[in-house]
């Protein structure tokens, strides 16, 4: 390892093993005493001294292992969260600034188009309304898809960021879970067949909800269409006949030799005069 290398290890081991001694200790959680008292004096060690940075990479091994499920970059990143409000939470964590912006934001256009006179329980058949009908409509179950949708992907992190296992570069699948959750919730309130759709229990707002909180049910829904109609229309594979091979027979179920008789003795081998 050389020196450069050495001392970029020594400089994040330097953070992160007192971060998790930190976290160990706030929680109650055993500490071997010699790593604590090691993880102040990380930057004393001279990144040449090969031992000592084997010592202080066991150390962050040793303190990794201790608080898992957390790790050291979301100690990192998250810092100290046990006193954080929602102002700090949304202020330090941009995901969940964005997604309950996004949230209130779904809300507020879910109540607005539902005070409209053209959304009713049996409104918005795409086959049969056309015009400002159809577009209110198809806003009002967009608009409660993204509220499953964005009430998933806070309630997905929310779990990871108290268990101190969040990431800021996993970001983006959030964002890619709550489209896929718009498109889930639109094509399981209007283009999936569930039957009837005006009853209290099954109505379109509610199909749009289940699929924005669940792209994975309309995912799944999907493909067993597909495999179902795929069983349909395959084509038989063709039976290829072929012949049997002929039979080896046995030495002793052949036929016996016939002998041929020789020029100048006669037939007769065992023929008397």
């Amino acid at each position: 390892m050389s020196d450069a290398t050495a001392a970029r290890a020594l400089e994040v081991a330097s953070m992160d093993n007192w971060l998790m001694v930190t976290y160990l200790l706030a929680r109650g959680r055993h500490v071997p005493v010699a790593v604590a008292l090691r993880a102040d004096e990380i930057r004393s060690v001279d990144p040449a001294d090969a031992e000592g940075v084997r010592r202080v990479l066991a150390d962050h091994w040793l303190l990794a292992q201790a608080v898992a499920p957390a790790t050291p970059l979301s100690l990192r990143y998250l810092g100290d969260t046990d006193d954080r409000g929602l102002t700090e939470w949304g202020r330090d964590v941009p995901l969940v600034r964005r997604l309950m912006i996004t949230a209130v934001a779904c809300i507020a256009v879910f109540a607005a188009t539902a005070t409209s006179s053209v959304v009713t329980k049996g409104s918005g058949d795409i086959f049969t309304s056309s015009g400002l009908e159809t577009a209110v409509n198809e806003v009002f179950l967009l608009s409660g898809a993204g509220i499953g949708a964005s009430f998933a992907a806070l309630f997905k992190a929310n779990l990871h960021i108290t268990a101190f296992t969040y990431e800021p570069r996993y970001a983006p699948t959030y964002w890619a879970r709550f489209l896929l959750g718009l498109i889930a919730g639109l094509v399981l309130a209007e283009i999936i067949p569930l039957g009837d759709t005006s009853s209290d229990s099954l109505s379109k707002p509610v199909l749009a909800l289940l699929g924005g909180f669940s792209a994975e049910l309309v995912y799944g829904v999907l493909t067993r269409i597909i495999s179902t109609l795929g069983s349909l229309t395959r084509q038989p594979e063709p039976i290829v006949i072929t012949a049997a091979p002929a039979p080896d027979l046995a030495p002793a179920d052949r036929a016996p030799a016939v002998p041929v008789a020789s020029g100048d003795g006669g037939a007769t081998a065992g023929r008397s005069d």
